[in-house]
């Protein structure tokens, strides 16, 4: 079963082709008007990126293919989320719960919360 993880931001093609003109270990693969497929090669690690609309996507990474995108990331101002839309497991980031994004302990304290305000004026 594949991962899917993407690196999101609105980014320009010519960004990309900038960013990988000047990294050794990227090389193009594919090109067209809107869309590149490019690798990442180190020692004997290998992985195989897609550009297209803005994002830039990998499936299944490894670990080393992750931090590679980590590294793409940092250089453009971007975010790397997997399918389940869960940040980076190398970027340290705030509390989800914190950002307002966690659901697990948001709609238990409505609940109660709106529970007592009811009894309470009863």
């Amino acid at each position: 079963m594949s991962y899917f993880v993407e690196i999101i931001r609105p980014i320009r093609v010519e960004e990309l082709l900038s960013i990988v003109e000047n990294d050794i270990t990227l090389s193009i693969l594919d090109q067209g008007e809107n869309w590149v497929v490019f690798s990442w090669a180190e020692s004997e690690e290998q992985a195989e990126f897609d550009y297209s609309q803005g994002r830039i996507s990998i499936t299944s990474p490894n670990d080393s293919a992750w931090a590679k995108a980590e590294e793409l990331a940092s250089i453009l101002n971007a975010t790397v989320i997997g399918e389940e839309e869960q940040l980076s497991k190398y970027r340290r980031t705030d509390s989800a719960i914190l950002k307002g994004r966690s659901t697990w302990i948001g709609w238990p304290m409505l609940v109660v919360i709106l529970v007592v305000a009811l009894f309470w004026r009863w």
